[in-house]
């Protein structure tokens, strides 16, 4: 019978993973790469931003409810909502709702929702989509600043 020992962070990454086929990926990348998962440049990092992009963790997190549901001229931001908890995609909020990262917000982004799948499928993440300027994002998402993007080159959806 052979033993397997598994040990928490064997990568020295700050990641535990709990799946082995991943664990077996990451082993066969690192062979190849070296520890691409430390640097920055090559690892998801550099692709998305923090969780807590906009919020505070008081205001414009996932089950915050102080947007309104139509737009109007002090109220001119889209916020795009858990929809699981709010029965809507987005609503809309202004410019001193945002507590943080407020030169992003004439950006375009690409939003992700930071979990999808059941947990014993191979969904990790759910499907982008595209964040038009003037637009942030409770803490569901993650998401990519593209300060050069031209939405007619893009493939997916707004």
């Amino acid at each position: 019978m052979e033993t397997r020992v598994d040990y928490l962070d064997s990568t020295k990454s700050g990641i535990v993973i709990r799946d082995p086929k991943a664990y077996s990926i990451i082993k066969k990348i690192s062979k190849k790469e070296g520890p691409y998962f430390l640097s920055p440049i090559k690892n998801f990092t550099s692709l998305v931003s923090p969780k807590d992009f906009f919020t505070n963790k008081e205001v414009l997190t996932s089950s915050w409810e102080g947007y309104q549901s139509r737009k109007s001229n002090t109220v001119y931001i889209k916020y795009y909502l858990n929809k699981n908890i709010h029965q809507r995609d987005y609503g809309w909020i202004s410019l001193q709702d945002v507590p943080k990262n407020q030169a992003s917000i004439p950006l375009r982004k690409i939003f992700i929702p930071a979990a999808a799948g059941s947990g014993n499928d191979s969904q990790v993440l759910g499907r982008p989509f595209l964040g038009e300027p003037n637009s942030v994002c409770s803490q569901t998402y993650l998401g990519k600043l593209c300060k050069m993007l031209d939405s007619s080159q893009w493939p997916l959806e707004t």
